[in-house]
């Protein structure tokens, strides 16, 4: 989360307040969310499996 603050802090200053540039500046953030909650899904059911053979 917090690498996408940053990220959409320094478009935002790059584009200043150009609509459509505003836009783009969203969807980065919104692929770089995205990026993480998956990498989070990845990690968990990797603990989770590893939890599971371990108890067997």
């Amino acid at each position: 989360m917090y690498s996408s603050i940053l990220v959409s802090q320094e478009n935002k200053k790059q584009f200043s307040l150009n609509t459509i540039n505003f836009a783009a500046v969203n969807s980065i953030t919104n692929i770089i969310i995205a990026q993480q909650a998956a990498m989070t899904a990845v990690i968990a059911s990797s603990v989770a499996a590893s939890s599971s053979a371990n108890s067997n």
